[in-house]
């Protein structure tokens, strides 16, 4: 449990699940977060217990530091939302509401999903490179995240950013070029519903990649309705592939995030996979 999830703070209680889960089926113990990267600490704990399920209660982030431990072991992922875009649970079905979701893990419904190895870490849902990633190292330090925060912040801050160099290796294709943003994604949307990949799927074992090519201010800020709108094929300057593994190099600091959080990387390369059906997810 991340108490620090979300923009409502500690909603969800240790009391909601006990009242929600079967008692017959589950037997209950509550880890709690107190600080970044603690998480995954907890998740090699359970793991190393032989706990059935790993149950995380919070969004994106939370989860991104959980699955670090899980790779390759043979545990049971439910999602309790309460993160502030919670990109992973709209997608899958899980949705935004825990009383739903904790109905769902009572079935234990559940799917294998892909994963994504990045270096030597992995994701579960969307990575950005560029502006994009730029951007969520300026939002972890806001108290106060949500939708109309990154639109503001991406209007206000586009505008100075420079499109860097890059070489993109994908398969047997390489591009060169001045990109703004690139996302490899396995699922389709970052949180609030915003698809930056449209038809991107957990369980394919092939990664979607969107590339923001270098833009125009005055274009970029005339699109931003169509960007807002989810409408992002209809973009001149966007295009998309797929790809099992690539490899992104630029002779500058490369900005990154992975599920929403920024990351900080010493090289100017990063070594990107898809793991299929890395994970078994508990969903609708």
């Amino acid at each position: 449990m991340n108490p620090k999830s979300g923009v409502k703070k500690d909603v969800f209680k240790e009391e909601h699940l006990i009242e929600a889960l079967d008692p017959t089926a589950f037997a209950i113990t509550f880890f709690k977060t107190t600080h970044r990267k603690h998480a995954t600490a907890l998740a090699k704990q359970i793991v190393a217990e032989g706990f059935d399920v790993l149950l995380i209660s919070g969004g994106d982030g939370t989860i991104n530091e959980c699955i670090q431990a899980v790779i390759g072991f043979d545990i049971y992922v439910g999602i309790i939302p309460s993160g502030s875009g919670n990109g992973l649970s709209r997608h899958t079905g899980i949705g935004l509401d825990y009383k739903k979701a904790m109905q769902f893990i009572n079935t234990m419904n559940w799917k294998h999903i892909d994963a994504v190895k990045l270096n030597k870490k992995y994701f579960i849902n969307l990575a950005g490179i560029g502006f994009d990633g730029y951007l969520t190292k300026i939002i972890r330090e806001r108290e106060y995240r949500g939708f109309w925060l990154y639109v503001w912040l991406f209007a206000s801050k586009v505008w100075k950013y420079k499109a860097k160099s890059y070489i993109i290796t994908a398969d047997d294709t390489t591009y060169n070029g001045e990109y703004l943003i690139m996302v490899i994604a396995n699922g389709p949307m970052y949180g609030y519903s915003f698809e930056v990949a449209p038809g991107a799927d957990l369980t394919d074992g092939v990664l979607d990649i969107t590339v923001f090519k270098k833009v125009g201010f005055l274009k970029l800020i005339k699109d931003l309705p169509k960007i807002v709108a989810n409408k992002i094929d209809k973009l001149d300057w966007v295009f998309r592939f797929k790809s099992k593994k690539i490899t992104v190099e630029t002779p500058k600091k490369i900005h990154l995030h992975v599920d929403g959080e920024y990351r900080k990387i010493k090289k100017n390369k990063v070594e990107i996979e898809v793991i299929p059906q890395a994970i078994k997810l508990i969903v609708p």
